[in-house]
């Protein structure tokens, strides 16, 4: 189980952007060569979104939840 906590903060024209994250994971490995990982992400702040595929910076919302997940095999 993983827990992690997350704070960013990044001055642009006298206004400071934040980047605030909860993170909760977990790893389970069936067998030696497999293993599945979740993570959860509550997120607070628009700091590290790309303004490349978001260009209105103003439509952004402050609050938003990530959930990743993977599976990888080792041969």
């Amino acid at each position: 189980i993983l827990s992690r906590f997350e704070s960013y903060k990044y001055p642009k024209n006298q206004n400071e952007i934040v980047h605030l994250s909860w993170v909760i994971g977990v790893t389970w490995s069936p067998l030696q060569s497999l293993k599945i990982k979740a993570e959860f992400h509550q997120i607070e702040g628009t700091a590290l979104v790309n303004l490349a595929d978001n260009p209105d910076p103003a439509s952004l919302q402050k609050h938003w939840s990530i959930l990743g997940l993977s599976t990888s095999y080792q041969f």
